[in-house]
């Protein structure tokens, strides 16, 4: 079963520019030939929602959205054309049932620290999607730091989920995991995450964030 990746990267610093993470995602992809990496650059809602709208119905794909971001939007050229989350949650109702599997956020600030605030935006997310798992970050994150955690998160928990993706003691290991492995990073970066593995009842990862 390939497990696919739709990346889609805002510009960082020129509208014009290149894409600057693709590199990684590939290298990635060629390490390990069960992942298939799919990259739009994006610089506006439209956009977005027009490259969600040609993912494939029920494929249950990794959905990864790499720009600058501040508390509550996405900010994907310049400050131009920011994507509020209203916008966000429209566009992403658009998409086809079982479309999206997993939903992650590489932006800074995409996540607000204070829990109920947290927890509030990470279902509304996954309602929108109808995503297995939502995920972000709280604080300002540095672009090779949050590379790494994305690539673990997509390695550990997604790539395993997607062979099972029925199964719930699975993945939830795969996640206890990380969160094991990279506990340092993940607090640094305020990663936080929601799941319902097996249809199981939303659950809010990690429950506190402390050191905000």
């Amino acid at each position: 079963m390939i497990a696919n990746i739709y990346m889609f990267e805002g510009a960082w610093e020129k509208a014009t520019e290149p894409p600057q993470m693709l590199k990684f995602m590939q290298a990635y992809e060629q390490t390990f030939p069960g992942t298939r990496v799919h990259h739009r650059s994006f610089r506006n809602g439209e956009d977005l929602a027009y490259y969600l709208a040609k993912i494939p119905a029920r494929q249950r794909a990794l959905v990864y959205i790499a720009c600058h971001g501040e508390v509550g939007l996405l900010d994907p050229s310049d400050k131009k054309s920011r994507i509020t989350m209203a916008a966000l949650l429209d566009i992403l109702k658009s998409a086809f049932p079982q479309r999206i599997g997993f939903l992650h956020f590489s932006c800074c600030h995409i996540l607000q620290p204070d829990d109920g605030l947290r927890r509030k935006l990470l279902v509304s997310l996954q309602e929108a999607s109808g995503a297995t798992f939502v995920s972000g970050y709280t604080k300002e994150v540095g672009w090779l730091e949050s590379t790494l955690l994305d690539l673990a998160l997509i390695h550990s928990v997604y790539v395993e989920w997607r062979d099972k993706p029925t199964h719930v003691s699975k993945p939830m290991k795969s996640l206890e995991d990380l969160t094991s492995d990279y506990r340092p990073l993940i607090k640094k970066l305020g990663f936080s995450a929601m799941s319902s593995f097996g249809n199981k009842n939303q659950v809010l990862w990690p429950r506190k964030i402390c050191g905000q």
